[in-house]
């Protein structure tokens, strides 16, 4: 069988060789190792042109807006944790038939821990979460022992708050995704139905990402509820562009503008009958 050249090591088969030159150096196999030379030279040298070329316009391009860059990316990863939230809550719903509602109450109505709590095993942290006691409050000792755990699906890569608090925040207003409970229960109960929205979930806003002023402690039952006649704008993170990140209950991801008050007050009710164009959302 006849070996390849450039595998075994070998110019020519031996059986094929040419003949040789005068000078005893086979002129046709020194012109084809010439050729093979000076090809695989230059496609190597256009290669790493190319390559120069690329990371050249790649420097270009982060030296000219490293603040852009860094924007667009941290944008990026926020949006996709605000989605892992929003699975995590339909997986919720998938175990016990509804979104979970704020937080759990005890006996006397008194609000104990978050939906950020109980959403923990559905974010592959059951361990934290036995850890909690659901029949006492977020700041009881034993539950505040517990707040520098927070995961870190809960701290958005623009949040210089202290450690324990997020800013991710459910929408809470009166008419909006997250319910508040009325039965006392080691669950928090109560949570809406999907057919509690009306619009669609495709139109109505679960959760958001505020500024580091509006932080809250990550166990404690807080959420997106300005008081009315508020700006609520002034609660969301805001970039230059005043863009804001929301997700919605069917799980889309938005980096909306802050800039039609009354748009964003319809996207934050769920049963409102006024129907939005999803499709004017950048």
């Amino acid at each position: 069988m006849t070996k390849h050249p450039q595998l075994e090591g070998d110019a020519f088969p031996a059986d094929d060789t040419p003949p040789l030159s005068t000078d005893g150096v086979s002129s046709a196999g020194s012109s084809a190792r010439w050729l093979w030379w000076v090809g695989g030279c230059g496609c190597a040298v256009v290669a790493l042109a190319a390559s120069l070329f690329a990371l050249f316009v790649l420097l270009l391009f982060i030296n000219s807006d490293p603040e852009g860059i860094r924007e667009s990316i941290n944008r990026t990863k926020s949006l996709h944790k605000l989605r892992l939230i929003t699975i995590a809550n339909y997986e919720y719903w998938s175990a016990h038939q509804s979104f979970p509602a704020a937080y759990n109450i005890d006996a006397e109505g008194r609000p104990l821990l978050s939906w950020r709590v109980h959403l923990l095993p559905y974010l592959d942290h059951a361990e934290l979460y036995e850890q909690f006691h659901l029949d006492e409050p977020w700041d009881s000792p034993h539950n505040r022992s517990l707040i520098p755990l927070m995961p870190d699906v809960y701290r958005s890569p623009f949040s210089q708050a202290p450690d324990g608090k997020t800013t991710y925040l459910g929408n809470a207003v009166v008419g909006g995704a997250m319910a508040k409970p009325t039965t006392a229960d080691a669950l928090p109960t109560g949570g809406y139905q999907l057919d509690s929205f009306t619009k669609g979930t495709s139109e109505t806003i679960l959760l958001l990402e505020v500024n580091d002023d509006r932080a809250v402690t990550w166990t404690r039952p807080a959420d997106f509820d300005p008081a009315l006649g508020t700006d609520r704008y002034s609660w969301l993170r805001l970039n230059d562009e005043r863009l804001f990140q929301a997700v919605f209950a069917d799980g889309a991801s938005h980096s909306m503008t802050a800039d039609d008050n009354d748009h964003f007050r319809r996207l934050l009710t769920r049963d409102e009958r006024e129907v939005v164009d999803i499709d004017d959302l950048p």
